[in-house]
């Protein structure tokens, strides 16, 4: 018997170390005097450190003959544990060159300065990041009572974990990442620029942002219960196994700054993978399927209301077995500054593993949001892609795939019973990563500022649901509003969003669509012989345009000429007919009768005007 918050019954965990962070570097060149005769060539690199990977997490095995109990909060009767040690970050890069002369430089406004023009080169490469390790496997058993008393004091809590991967360092031409001085947005060295003697045709920058590394896998989870285990308390479940991938590294920033040449943001990393889960509860022989060898209260059910009930958010959530496997999130890509700007590209997420839950023992909760068996597969979203600064010609990165959900398959011989709202007595689920976004937006204090060309990253595809199958062979009893026996679900993730290029060049684009469409448009009216006027309105560089047919003749001689007025508008009335036709019936003796023409002028006999 353990007292006191914290206080487990049985700890047992193995970590890997984790890897060590690579060093930053920073280079800084100072050329003076450079208006005097001759050429000064300024050259600065600097490199990051790579980071160290991370280390296996070992197995872990626990067999409990003897009884447990706990009382305090956060006191698990069995936590056992096996994580991989995570990645270690790589090294930032700062390269500063500053050529000053004596006199201003800046065309149009200083004074001509003497001397040739000078050179200036720099580069920055930014550290990558160390690799996650993967767990190991987790095999519990437990074969006499486990009870515990405070709220987030599970049962049995068994975990495997990949190490996350490291992230990558970024690199900066500038003091990016050094000092930041309050109230200027941009960095201090630009305000040295009127005193630079380099000319941006002999001046390149490039900063390239280190690769993110890869997440550990998680491992195999086994848990095995033949005993009684009872909880008292909110977010205490019976049983609680999970296996989750380590999330891949995120690529480092490559800053050129505002005058920078070429800025490349580095690659995410994929994730690890999320391992099978097997949970065990009750004998095979069916001896405990009509006992509650798992029972967990939490609070009291929500009593009954004249409304619709709702569960109570800060109350409930024992389950009586939980099962998971979850694969890690891709990394996302690094952002990218420059005239030149590539973000970096997202990388895939982890795929959920196999889950596996089989019960031959009474299950019993009574709080709210408790389910009795909650079996789920989840794959990791996809890494979205780098984000842009300052930049001429922009590219974003493309986000990463999202991984897969695995199958889950629980069989059930054995009693079930829930009391709460929202308790399921089965409740099985395998749902596919969502992808990762394009990236291409600007950021930072550079969002409104377009880029002249630009072009947003490819969005990444979704994961799909796996396989889920759920057989039972006894009786289910469910007590609260929305608590169904079984629900079963295979849920696909959501594509990545592409990212949108400008509105600058958006405008500029649509408005010539909308040119195209007027100019064919116009075409087929003219040939048909409509009369047309033309309405335009301006809505944020789109136009619609509205025809309307005019009635009244003289509302268009502005602009149809008269001779065509006068063949569209009396057609089938031609003089010269009507003069033929009438000079033929005189000749045949007839008598006219007048003749009312449709303009409202009457013609008597032979008058013809």
């Amino acid at each position: 018997m353990t007292n006191g918050d914290g206080a487990y019954g049985i700890f047992a965990q193995s970590v890997g170390g984790g890897g060590g962070s690579g060093g930053n570097a920073i280079t800084g060149v100072l050329g003076l005097n450079g208006n005097n005769a001759g050429t000064q060539v300024n050259v600065s690199v600097a490199v990051g450190g790579s980071a160290g990977n991370g280390n296996t997490g070992g197995n872990v095995t626990i067999r409990q003959y003897g009884g447990i109990e706990t009382n305090g909060m956060g006191a698990f009767g069995i936590l056992a544990q096996s994580i991989g040690g995570g990645g270690g970050t790589g090294g930032r890069a700062n390269s500063i060159s500053l050529q000053l002369g004596a006199k201003c430089t800046l065309p149009k406004v200083c004074e001509p300065a003497g001397g040739k023009p000078n050179w200036n080169l720099q580069a920055t490469v930014g550290g990558a990041g160390g690799t996650g390790n993967d767990a190991q496997t987790v095999d519990v058993g437990n074969y006499d009572f486990i009870t515990t008393h405070g709220d987030k004091s599970s049962g049995i809590v068994a975990q495997s974990i990949g190490g996350g991967g490291g992230i990558g360092g970024d690199a900066y031409v500038g003091t990016g990442g050094l000092l930041a001085i309050p109230y200027v947005p941009v960095d201090p060295t630009l305000l040295l620029k009127p005193l630079g003697t380099s000319s941006l045709t002999r001046s390149g920058t490039v900063a390239i942002g280190g690769n993110g590394a890869g997440g550990g896998n998680g491992g195999t989870v086994i848990v095995a219960n033949e005993g009684v285990i009872t909880t008292h308390g909110t977010k205490s479940d019976g049983i609680h196994a999970q296996s989750i991938g380590g999330g891949g590294g995120d690529g480092g920033d490559g800053e050129a700054g505002a005058l920078g040449t070429v800025g490349i943001g580095g690659q995410g990393k994929a994730a690890g993978n999320g391992g099978s889960v097997t949970v065990t509860n009750g004998k095979t022989d069916l001896s405990q399927a009509g006992t509650a060898i798992i029972q967990t209260f939490g609070t009291s059910p929500t009593p009954p209301a004249e409304g619709a009930p709702s569960a109570d958010p800060e109350q409930g959530y024992s389950a009586g077995i939980f099962a998971q496997s979850v694969g890690g999130g891709g990394g996302t890509g690094g952002g990218a500054g420059g005239l030149l700007s590539l973000g970096g590209s997202g990388k895939a997420g982890g795929t959920g593993g196999h889950v596996t839950v089989n019960n031959y023992g009474g299950i019993l909760t009574h709080a709210d949001d408790s389910v009795g068996i909650f079996a789920q597969s989840i794959g990791g979203g996809g890494g979205a892609g780098g984000s842009l600064g300052i930049s001429a010609i922009a590219v974003g990165g493309s986000g990463g795939a999202s991984g897969s959900g695995g199958q889950v398959d629980v069989i059930n011989d054995a009693m079930i019973e829930t009391h709460g709202i929202d308790s399921y007595a089965i409740q099985a689920q395998s749902v596919g990563g969502g992808g990762g976004s394009g990236g291409g937006k600007n950021g930072g204090i550079t969002g409104s500022i377009p880029a002249l060309i630009s072009i947003g990253g490819a969005g990444g595809s979704s994961g799909i649901g796996g396989i889920v199958n759920v057989t039972n062979n006894n009786s289910l009893h469910t007590y609260g509003a929305g608590a169904d026996g079984i629900n079963a679900q295979s849920i696909g993730g959501g594509g990545g969003s592409g990212r949108p290029c400008d509105r600058l060049h958006r405008r500029r684009r649509q408005g010539w669509r909308c040119r195209q469409r007027h100019h064919r448009r116009q075409h087929r009216l003219w040939r048909r012989g409509h009369r047309q006027q033309q309405c335009q309105w301006h809505d944020h560089g789109r136009r619609r345009w509205r025809t309307r047919h005019l009635r009244a003749v003289g509302r268009c001689r502005w602009r149809l000429g008269r001779r065509r007025l006068r063949r569209q508008h009396r057609a089938g009335c031609d003089r010269r007919r009507w003069r033929r036709r009438q000079f033929g019936r005189w000749r045949r003796g007839h008598r006219q009768q007048p003749w009312r023409h449709h303009d409202g002028v009457s013609l008597v006999g032979g008058d013809l005007r």
